[in-house]
C-alpha cells in the first residue's frame, strides 16, 4: 500500500502525472487523503473495475488545497480545461473558440473578432468580450450583421492625415478619425452594440423606432431612413429565430444531449427575451475511467467555464434523462450527490449570482429539452457518418502505403524561408484526417541558410527528440532529398517503428523510404487526406515565416529611434505593429505604454525623425 501520509486531509484538487510529469486525471476531493487512497483500495477496484487501467499509470500525485468545495469545483473544471489531461472526459475540439470584442480605452473603441484571450486583453487592457462561440461561422456571420448595422471606427490607425476614407463615403464608418462624430453619439452607438450582441433583440428594435419617429418628426428624414434600414437590417437577421414562449422577460439556457458509445454531443440552446437566438455545440470522446453522468457534468462545467459572467442566465434546464448519482470517492464511505445540486453551486460560483438548475419533465420547458436533445441527436449522427467515412479513407491510405497501423494521427512538416532568412519549420498533425490544432508545432530552426534538406532533419529530429507524443505516420513536404534526410532524423532517433513518406507537390507524387513512387488518381480520398496534411502544414509554416519577418523588421525599426532602451521596446513591441507605431499621436503613446506625457511627447519626435 502507498504511503498518503504527505497528503492533506483538507478539500482541494489533485493531480495524477504519468510519464514525462504529464497529468493524466485531475479531480477534486472534500478529503484529499480519503479521495487519493481509495484510488488503491481492493473495494474500489472491484466497484470500479476500469480503475485497474488508470492507476498504474500514475507515477506522481501533486495536491492543492482549496477553502471549500465550490473553489475545488471550479479549480478543477479550469485545470481540466487547461492541461486536457487523457483520462478526463474532454471537449474533442481543444480549439480555443472565437469572441467578438469592443476595444474600450480607445478614444473611438472599434468591433473586433479575437481568437487568442491573453493577446487581446494585453493589447487592449479593457477591452469587452461577447462569447465565447462554438461555430465561428456563426460569430464572423453576427460580426458582418454587427458592422452593417452600426457604422463605428474600421481602422485601427487612419488612413488619411486630412481627410476620411471610403469607408466614411460608403456610410460605414463616422470618420471619427477626423473628429466628424462627438463621442457622446458614438457612446450611444455603442450602447446599442451591445444590446445587440447580449441577444436584446427586442430592446434595440424599440430603440431604433423610437429614434426613427423622432427623426421623422424633425424632419430629419435621412436620419429616419437610416434607423429603417437597420431595422430592416436587423429583421432579416432575426428571422431565423424561433420564437418559443410568451414571456419576453424569460432568460434560460435549455440543454439536451446524445450519445453512443464512445462519443458525447451536448447542445446548450440560449434563450433571450422568449426567443431563442443562439446554439452551442459540445463534442467529447467518453473514456472508459468515468460513467454518462459524469461525461456530462465534465462539458457543462468546461462548457460554463469559457462564458461571461454576464452571459450565464438565471434558469438552465437539463434533460432529465441524466443518471442522477454522482460517484464521490472522497470520503471511505461513497457519497451521493444530485446534479441539481451539484450545478446549482457551481454556476452559482461562476456567475456570482443565484441559478436555478431544473429538470422539467412536462410543459413549456420538456418541449425545449426536446429540441434541443433533437439536435444533440442530429449531431451525434452527423459525427457518426464522418468518422465511418474517415475511418473507411484512411483504411484504403493504410493499404496503399502498405503500413502495419491504422494512421489515426499524422504529422506533416513542411520548411519556409525568404532567401535563407528566418528559416522555419512546422509540423501539423491530423487526427481522423482533420486538423487537430492543439499538435501543431512551430520550430524555429538553427540554420540560417537555403538548405532544406538539413532544415528538414532538424525539424523532424527535434519534434520528436523527447520521444513523447508520436504519430502513427510522418509525412514530409518535398521529394526524396528531404525524405532522406529526414529519415536520418528518425534513425538516429531510433522511431524506424514510424512510417516515413514524401509528398512532391508537382506531380503529387508519394515516395517511400525505399525511393518507390506511389501515383493515385488526383480524385483519391487517400491523396487528399495527405494533401490536406501537406496544404496545411505549408500554411502553418509560411504564416510562421511572416511573423518572424515582421518581428524583426519591427524590432529594427524601433532599435534606431534615439531613446529606446530594452524595457521601453520590449513594451512597443507588445503594443503595435510598425504601421501603427508611425501613425501613433503623443496621447497614445502614453495612454498604451503608461509613460509620462513628457516622455511620450519626446519618443513621438524621435520617430518622426527616424521616418524621414
Amino acid at each position: 500500500m502507498k504511503d498518503f501520509s504527505h497528503i492533506p486531509n483538507n478539500a482541494g484538487i489533485y493531480i495524477f502525472k504519468g510519464l514525462n510529469n504529464t497529468p493524466i486525471y485531475i479531480g477534486k476531493a472534500i478529503n484529499l487523503r480519503n479521495r487519493v487512497r481509495s484510488y488503491w483500495n481492493e473495494t474500489s477496484w472491484r466497484d470500479r473495475p476500469k480503475l485497474a487501467i488508470l492507476v498504474p499509470q500514475i507515477l506522481d500525485i501533486e495536491t492543492i488545497i482549496t477553502q471549500n468545495e465550490k473553489e475545488a469545483l471550479i479549480l478543477e473544471a479550469s485545470l481540466i480545461y487547461k492541461h486536457q489531461p487523457k483520462y478526463n472526459v474532454l471537449l474533442k475540439d481543444n480549439k480555443s473558440f472565437p469572441w467578438i470584442g469592443l476595444t474600450y480605452g480607445e478614444d473611438f473603441p472599434r468591433i473586433i473578432p479575437v481568437r487568442e484571450l491573453k493577446w487581446a486583453k494585453r493589447k487592449y487592457p479593457k477591452i469587452k468580450l461577447f462569447g465565447p462561440y462554438t461555430d465561428s461561422s456563426n460569430m464572423y456571420k453576427t460580426l458582418q450583421t454587427a458592422k452593417q448595422l452600426f457604422p463605428l471606427r474600421k481602422r485601427p490607425t487612419p488612413l488619411f492625415k486630412d481627410r476620411p476614407c471610403l469607408n466614411y463615403h460608403l456610410g460605414q464608418c463616422l470618420a471619427a478619425c477626423q473628429a466628424l462624430v462627438s463621442i457622446e453619439d458614438y457612446n450611444l452607438l455603442l450602447k446599442e452594440i451591445e444590446l445587440f450582441l447580449n441577444g436584446k433583440h427586442d430592446d434595440l428594435i424599440a430603440r431604433l423606432k423610437e429614434k426613427m419617429y423622432l427623426a421623422s418628426e424633425n424632419l430629419n428624414y435621412e436620419q429616419a431612413a437610416k434607423c429603417r434600414d437597420q431595422i430592416k437590417i436587423l429583421d432579416k437577421a432575426l428571422e431565423s429565430q424561433r420564437i418559443i414562449i410568451d414571456n419576453p422577460d424569460c432568460e434560460r439556457d435549455i440543454i439536451g444531449f446524445a450519445n453512443d458509445e464512445k462519443n458525447l454531443c451536448l447542445q446548450i440552446f440560449k434563450m433571450r427575451g422568449g426567443k431563442l437566438i443562439g446554439r452551442e455545440a459540445f463534442n467529447a470522446e467518453l473514456n472508459e475511467l468515468q460513467t454518462l453522468a459524469e461525461a456530462i457534468s465534465s462539458i457543462i462545467e468546461q462548457a460554463y467555464l469559457i462564458r461571461q459572467i454576464e452571459d450565464i442566465p438565471k434558469e438552465i434546464i437539463i434533460q432529465n434523462e441524466v443518471p442522477n448519482l454522482i460517484i464521490d470517492l472522497s470520503q471511505s464511505i461513497v457519497e451521493e450527490q444530485t446534479f441539481e445540486k451539484k450545478f446549482n453551486s457551481l454556476l452559482s460560483s461562476l456567475a456570482k449570482k443565484n441559478i436555478q438548475v431544473n429538470f422539467p419533465k412536462r410543459g413549456d420547458k420538456k418541449e425545449q429539452i426536446e429540441l434541443a436533445t433533437f439536435n444533440a441527436n442530429q449531431q451525434l449522427q452527423a459525427n457518426s457518418k464522418q468518422q465511418t467515412k474517415a475511418l473507411i479513407v484512411l483504411e484504403s491510405l493504410q493499404e496503399i502505403l502498405e503500413i502495419d497501423k491504422l494512421p489515426v494521427n499524422i504529422d506533416c512538416f513542411d520548411i519556409s524561408h525568404l532567401q535563407g532568412t528566418e528559416v522555419v519549420a512546422s509540423c501539423v498533425r491530423l487526427k481522423n484526417g482533420f486538423p487537430d490544432k492543439s499538435k501543431y508545432r512551430k520550430i524555429k530552426l538553427t540554420i540560417d541558410q537555403n538548405n532544406d534538406f538539413f532544415s528538414m532533419k532538424e525539424a523532424v529530429f527535434r519534434r520528436y527528440q523527447k520521444q513523447k507524443d508520436l504519430p502513427d505516420l510522418i509525412l514530409i513536404d518535398g521529394g526524396k532529398g528531404q525524405l532522406s534526410f529526414a529519415l536520418e532524423a528518425v534513425r538516429e532517433l531510433n522511431l524506424n517503428q514510424i512510417p516515413l513518406f514524401s509528398l512532391a507537390k508537382k506531380e503529387e507524387e508519394i515516395f517511400n523510404i525505399d525511393n518507390e513512387r506511389i501515383l493515385l488518381p488526383k480524385n483519391s480520398p487517400a491523396l487528399q487526406v495527405l494533401q490536406r496534411a501537406r496544404d496545411e502544414a505549408h500554411r502553418f509554416a509560411l504564416t510562421y515565416n511572416r511573423q518572424r519577418r515582421t518581428k524583426v523588421l519591427k524590432a529594427s525599426f524601433i532599435d534606431d529611434i534615439v531613446g529606446v532602451g530594452a524595457v521601453l521596446k520590449a513594451n512597443i513591441l507588445n503594443n503595435f505593429t510598425v504601421k501603427e507605431l508611425q501613425a501613433a499621436p503623443p496621447q497614445e503613446l502614453q495612454n498604451k505604454l503608461k509613460i509620462s506625457a513628457k516622455r511620450a511627447d519626446k519618443l513621438w519626435k524621435n520617430i518622426q525623425l527616424k521616418m524621414k
